[in-house]
């Protein structure tokens, strides 16, 4: 069901992706999703790839321990192909074979209905992110508790003198 919904989703949302200039960059494990899943996902992509106000990153199929993983066999992969030296390799270099390789850390991660956990999400680009959490469910939550979580990380920024990536 989520995934027919995903799939519905990409499909009707497109013309406003559009409009707004929003790049669909898909995060996640292709390996397991369904054909016609994929086949929208690379339809929007491809679609929205010269928009360049905002990306959007839909996180389907994803975990951190697996793209760490899945990391991990890519670069021995690559060693083994004489493409990398494995002795130099930096934490710059690793994370290029981190799923969506173009995104920065994240500086603030929102958890919603209570959650204080990650849940496997974002595990390499959570280090130094503000993780915030609200106990108003997804289908209640409304532009005051993302202004909420705003005003949090700025405090946070304060506090600690954090400097976010530009």
């Amino acid at each position: 069901f989520m995934m027919r919904l995903s799939e519905e989703y990409v499909y009707s949302e497109l013309p406003e992706l559009q409009h707004n200039g929003i790049r669909i960059q898909h995060m996640g494990r292709r390996v397991g999703l369904p054909k016609s899943l994929l086949f929208a996902l690379d339809n929007v992509i491809s679609k929205t790839r010269a928009n360049n106000k905002l990306v959007l990153n839909p996180a389907l199929n994803d975990g951190g321990r697996g793209e760490i993983t899945d990391a991990i066999r890519a670069i021995i992969a690559a060693h083994q192909c004489n493409e990398l030296n494995a002795s130099e390799l930096t934490p710059a270099d690793f994370a290029r074979y981190l799923y969506c390789l173009h995104i920065p850390d994240a500086d603030l991660i929102s958890r919603i209905g209570g959650n204080w956990c990650l849940s496997n999400f974002l595990l390499w680009r959570a280090v130094e992110t503000v993780l915030w959490s609200t106990p108003t469910l997804w289908s209640d939550f409304q532009s005051e508790h993302l202004l909420e979580a705003i005003e949090i990380y700025q405090e946070q920024l304060n506090q600690y003198e954090i400097q976010p990536e530009t």
